[in-house]
């Protein structure tokens, strides 16, 4: 498979993802959600790794290049902002359902908020190993 088809297979298993979550969030077939959902990343993994194990093409040289200039914390900081961003998102969603469902507005506090930190945290991480593998693909 080229890059291209493969990009598309991604986008695929990250549709895939989001419609396994929702399903899940709204308590419809969650076994099969999860399922979903679970078949959907070790997708997304397999192609991922393909994706990265092939030499960077002009294009790509040419936008890592334009990163690696603005620097490396640059490039986490995006991630901080990225996950504060989608962190807010989520703590919004959760006290508008619990009120929505007339729970407590800070039900299952410390749940919210680990699933927040988590979700803020991830990109950080995932953009710190992509500078590592990116910085490696280029200069093979």
């Amino acid at each position: 498979m080229n890059k291209k088809a493969l990009r598309r297979l991604s986008l695929l298993f990250y549709a895939l993802i989001f419609a396994a979550g929702l399903l899940f969030y709204l308590e419809i077939f969650s076994v099969l959600a999860l399922l979903l959902f679970a078949v959907s990343f070790i997708g997304i993994i397999f192609v991922e790794r393909r994706l990265n194990s092939l030499p960077l093409d002009a294009h790509e040289k040419l936008g890592w290049q334009a990163t690696r200039s603005q620097g490396r914390k640059s490039f986490l900081l995006r991630g901080l902002r990225n996950g504060v961003l989608t962190g807010a998102l989520f703590f919004g969603f959760q006290i508008i359902k619990n009120l929505h469902h007339k729970k407590a507005a800070l039900d299952g506090f410390w749940l919210i908020i680990a699933l927040t930190l988590l979700i803020i945290l991830v990109p950080i991480y995932i953009n710190f190993e992509l500078w590592k593998l990116n910085e490696q693909r280029f200069k093979d």
